[in-house]
């Protein structure tokens, strides 16, 4: 493609010159041949075409040399780099030659103390016998340790039942302290509704007597009193019960479990006296509506006369 383009270059260059000559040659002819030349075709003579020939050679000459001096260019590039090839591979093959000595030279020394292989396996040897040594070592200190595990879970697990039958002592004394507050408590309200209830007792029999022509009606007062002496001596049943059912509770490994039916038993006779009182406050009541009914159905005849 290059040679194409300078070959190209050249053969422009050559028709230019010829254009150019061809003007000098009529620049000097007179002004009248030149209006017929002009008028005229130019005629190329044999020695103007002889001489536009050899150029023509003159000029493929210089283009077949340009090709020559290319070719042998292109060619002392191939060598030069086929030189810097070689040299490069040679160095290559030196360094590594050079490595490979260097590396064989420190191998030796390792191969000089591994000859004698009868002292390597006595020291393997000797070298099991030490790790068989500390594996027996280690295998009697965990079985000491074992064993003073075991010493020390049953010094807790004894340590754990004293705890225990401790904590049991001292529930049991809670539960005995409680049972005789409230029992202690129960009897006092009880005795204080039975000792109101024969004073309201008495006194019903008394105004019974003293209204005796009167329509004085205290039925529905007795039937509360006697409501009020049932739940009485219910409520006494009960704190019985209570005071015999704590022995079993007492005697029992686990005392706060045992004290579900003693509890029941409390309420039961906590409910009792709570009825009792109440009954015998509505006996009261109903005492005092029917005195007070009677005592204006006898004032209200004097207003009237």
């Amino acid at each position: 493609m290059k040679q194409y383009i300078i070959f190209t270059l050249l053969t422009t260059i050559f028709l230019f010159s010829f254009s150019f000559a061809y003007a000098q040659e009529d620049t000097e002819v007179s002004a009248t041949t030149v209006t017929d030349a002009v008028k005229t075709k130019p005629v190329f003579t044999k020695e103007r075409v002889d001489v536009k020939r050899i150029q023509i050679k003159n000029t493929r000459d210089n283009i077949k040399e340009k090709k020559v001096e290319t070719r042998s260019l292109k060619k002392d590039k191939k060598s030069d780099t086929a030189e810097k090839q070689k040299e490069v591979k040679e160095k290559v093959k030196k360094e590594r030659k050079s490595f490979l000595d260097r590396f064989r030279s420190k191998k030796d020394p390792v191969k000089i103390k591994v000859k004698d292989k009868a002292k390597v396996k006595d020291k393997a040897s000797d070298i099991r016998a030490i790790k068989a040594e500390k594996k027996e070592d280690l295998e009697e200190k965990r079985k000491k340790l074992r064993s003073k595990g075991d010493g020390t879970k049953e010094k807790l697990a004894e340590k754990k039942e004293v705890r225990k039958k401790k904590l049991n002592e001292k529930a049991k004394k809670r539960v005995t302290a409680y049972i005789k507050r409230i029992t202690k408590r129960l009897n006092a309200a009880l005795d204080r509704i039975s000792k109101l209830s024969k004073r309201v007792d008495s006194r019903i029999i008394k105004l019974e007597e003293k209204f005796a022509d009167k329509d004085l009606d205290l039925s529905e007062a007795k039937v509360l009193l006697d409501i009020t002496k049932s739940e009485v001596a219910k409520a006494r049943d009960s704190i019985s019960s209570i005071e015999g059912a704590v022995g079993g509770v007492l005697n029992t490994d686990n005392p706060k479990e045992s004290f579900t039916k003693v509890r029941e038993l409390i309420k039961s006779a906590t409910d009792s006296v709570k009825s009792a009182h109440k009954a015998l406050v509505e006996a009261i009541k109903a005492v005092k509506t029917e005195i007070g009914q009677v005592a204006s159905d006898a004032v209200a005849p004097v207003q009237n006369n």
